[in-house]
This record gives structure tokens, sequence and C-alpha cells, in this order.
């Protein structure tokens, strides 16, 4: 491969031409200190193009360079007839081999390859460059930077999964980007999230209604944009009003029976437990203690508790 040094000006160097482009950061706070401090250490890569330049390599250097109003960059410069698979090799690796790539960069080295590779070469130069190898992983990681900017920016956040995020790209436009705008205001797992989607689709189905419209009711909106309450809140709240619309006899139950449950005002160390989604009529009554005094005084509470009217309510009521 050819190439040689030299001091090219910063305005001859074309800053819109993204084709090489693999990092997601735009920070350069640390290394505009750094470039300050000790000057730039390591050189950008240009290719020729005609009177200007293409950046292969240091985008951030550039943009750093640019804003302390520098005019001229030691660059390593590619003639201008360097193949261009070679190119994105030399993009990538510089790269990879320097931190570990987040999946967007990924992404964007895999489509950036898939350029100028197919096949086994494809591979191939994904080993070669540091990215995944694996047929399965790259189908998995190939789309993701096409998907929207707010999708990328939930999956940079760690806020939406690699997992979610394919999962939200085959919901119609509008109500993949409610879900995206949903899981970046609340922070919340994975197991959650597809709670909430699996919840929202029965509620939307069963009422006839669309997700969209479903996200706009006034009450919905109220939890999710209130500024009072911490993210922790707000998800609990978020998940107790979906479970009211999609199980209206579940709630219904279980108010029932935490209103028979105040009436039996039990003792401490006393707790009755309902059966999981009330689908059966089996209960649960446990006892703690720490002295005989309290195991005594708790079987006596457990013997007026069997002939209390609120008990019979509990049995007799049909909750599903």
């Amino acid at each position: 491969m050819k190439k040689n040094t030299a001091f090219v000006s910063l305005k001859d160097i074309d800053k819109d031409d993204k084709t090489f482009l693999i990092t997601t950061e735009v920070d350069t706070g640390d290394l505009e200190k750094s470039i300050v401090s000790v000057g730039l250490i390591a050189p950008p890569v240009l290719l020729e193009n005609g009177e200007r330049y293409i950046i292969v390599s240091g985008f951030r250097r550039i943009n750093t360079l640019l804003k302390l109003d520098l005019k001229k960059v030691e660059a390593i410069i590619l003639p201008k007839d360097t193949d261009r698979g070679l190119c994105a090799k030399i993009a990538i690796s510089a790269n990879s081999f320097q931190r570990p790539l987040n999946p967007i960069e990924i992404s964007r080295g895999l489509c950036l390859l898939n350029e100028f590779y197919q096949g086994s070469t494809f591979l191939q130069a994904a080993s070669q460059t540091g990215l995944p190898d694996n047929a399965s992983l790259i189908k998995k990681l190939m789309p993701l930077s096409f998907f929207p900017n707010l999708t990328q920016k939930g999956i940079l956040s760690g806020y939406i999964p690699v997992s979610m995020a394919l999962e939200l790209s085959r919901f119609p436009k509008e109500e993949g980007k409610i879900f995206t705008d949903l899981f970046l205001k609340i922070k919340m797992s994975l197991g959650k999230q597809r709670e909430i989607i699996r919840h929202a689709g029965e509620i939307a189905l069963r009422e006839d209604i669309s997700i969209t419209r479903l996200f706009n009711d006034n009450d919905l909106k109220d939890i999710v944009e209130d500024e009072d309450i911490d993210s922790n809140l707000k998800l609990r709240r978020l998940r107790e009003y979906l479970k009211r619309r999609r199980y209206p006899s579940i709630v219904k139950a279980e108010k029932r029976f935490e209103k028979y449950l105040k009436e039996l005002k039990l003792e401490n160390g006393i707790i009755l437990t309902p059966p999981p989604y009330f689908e059966s009529n089996i209960y649960s009554l446990s006892l703690r203690f720490k002295s005989l005094k309290e195991l005594e005084s708790g079987i006596q509470n457990l013997n007026k508790l069997a002939c209390h009217s609120a008990v019979k309510k509990i049995l007799d009521q049909n909750f599903s």
C-alpha cells in the first residue's frame, strides 16, 4: 500500500463525506485537552480525491482541530487509486483495535465492509478488522445503523437492548417511536419492556383501538410525563395502569380481596396470601414468631380467623 505523510490544509478536507465514519462519539472535550497539552499524537488518514481529501480515519481529531481554529494537520495520505475495500479496513481497524466498539459502530463497520466484500471474503475481512465473523450475529447487528436516530440513541445509552431494538423495528413507524420514547424516558429491564409491549398490544386488540390511541390516553400520559416522581415509581404506576386495563376482572378481584383483608385486621406476623391471579381457590396463611409467647398468641388469633365473617366472604366470593 502506497502512502506518504504530509501537512494538509483543513479547508481542503471534505468533512461532509462520512463514507468511512465508524465512531459514534461526538464529544471532543477530552481530545481538545490532549491536543492543547501534547499535540496531535496519531495523524489522521486521508484519501486523495481530486484536489480535496476524504477522511478515512480521524473524524474526531479533525473536528477538534477545527474547534481549536488550527489551519493545517499532518496526515497520512493515501493515493486516490487506493482500493476502497482497503480504506474500509483501515477505518474499522483504527477504531476496533483501540477500544471495544459499541453495537452501532459494529453495525457501521459491517455495512461498510459489505459494500466491498461478499461471501467468505466478507467474513474474512470482518475477522481481520476485529468485527464479529459469526453469520447469525452479523445478521442481527447489521441493521442497527439504519435504525432511526432515536432508537440508536436508546441503544447507545443502554436504555434499549439490541434485541428490543430489533423487535421495535418490526412495528409500524409511529408505534415503534412511541415505545422508543417511552423506554428512553423510563429505564427498565428488557423483561418489563416486553411486558409493556405485550399488555399494550393486548389492550389495543381487546378494546379495538390503536396503540397510538392508547398512549394518547390522558391518564397514561399523566403518568409518563409526571416530572415530580422518580423513574421507579413512574414505572410501577405505568405497569399498574396497563394491568388494570388489560385485566380488569383481576384488578377488581384484588380490590375486593384487599377490602376483606382490612376487615380481618390481621395481627403482626400473620399473612394471608391469595392464589396467583385468583385463578384458583387455594389461599396461603403463614405465621411468623420469635418466641413461644408469640406462637401461642398467633395460634389464638388464627383460631379467631376461622370464625371471622370476612374469611367466609373471601372463600365464598367468586373472584374470577
